[in-house]
């Protein structure tokens, strides 16, 4: 077993008497959530493909109606529906952030597969290379955070440590690891099982090279959730898991 995987087990065998455990027996399928997602994902009218923009500049979440499709529209926030290729279309040159999260449409074959029986179950999938691409050091400033989710692949592993932070003057800082969890509190599915998905998935934390902060940012976290049904959904990092350690370096 990989020393990361030791840590990952052991931090969950002292914590599981923390986690919430449901034994209601209607609680522990989720067959229900998943026919739901199926049904979702074969009526959705959503063009991914299709470029626009908006924002809410009030102080209150809005639903505002697009393409015969509802949308929850947080307050204060601008954002952008645009392919990756198409995005420097709708920021400025010089527009920088404080934080950068980036949950690529890793390319995989189970994506393909499902791609296969429903263009609409899944999503348009980009390589390495794509990604490296993305012009994200135009878009840091000295103590920006660069946040990436990663999957297990090997070799997403070294494009984000050895190619896409390079090329983007980005120091790797930090991995944190997000443990998948049942409402027992159990690992989804078996740790280290070979060929397998694994249990957790990486949160890769980068600052610009040389930023004062880069000794601030915590070196290692583990986040526990029950995941959601639909496919590659992730736990809300803004606010309590990922700025309330860090939001005192910002």
């Amino acid at each position: 077993m990989a020393v990361k995987d030791e840590n990952i087990l052991e931090n969950h065998s002292s914590i599981q008497h923390k986690l919430v455990n449901i034994p209601n027996e209607t609680y522990t399928s989720n067959k229900k959530a998943l026919e739901f997602v199926d049904q979702f994902n074969y009526s959705t009218n959503y063009d991914g493909e299709q470029c626009f923009r908006g924002q809410n500049t009030t102080e209150r979440t809005i639903v505002t109606e697009m393409n015969g499709e509802s949308f929850l529209i947080p307050p204060r926030v601008q954002f952008i529906n645009s392919t990756i290729d198409r995005f420097t279309e709708y920021i400025q040159p010089d527009e920088t952030f404080d934080m950068i999260v980036l949950d690529p449409p890793w390319w995989n074959k189970y994506i393909r597969r499902v791609k296969a029986v429903n263009s609409k179950a899944a999503y348009r999938m980009l390589t390495n290379a794509d990604l490296k691409a993305i012009p994200l050091e135009r878009h840091l400033h000295k103590n920006t955070l660069v946040v990436v989710w990663c999957t297990n692949a090997p070799s997403h592993i070294d494009a984000v440590s050895k190619e896409f932070f390079p090329k983007w003057g980005v120091e790797l800082v930090a991995t944190w690891y997000w443990i998948k969890v049942t409402t027992t509190g159990q690992p989804v599915c078996k740790f280290n099982e070979p060929h397998q998905k694994q249990p957790y998935e990486r949160l890769f934390i980068g600052v610009p090279a040389g930023s004062s902060i880069a000794k601030s940012v915590p070196h290692e976290r583990f986040l526990y959730s029950i995941p959601s049904a639909i496919h590659s959904h992730k736990p809300p990092l803004y606010g309590k898991l990922l700025l309330n350690n860090i939001s005192n370096i910002l």
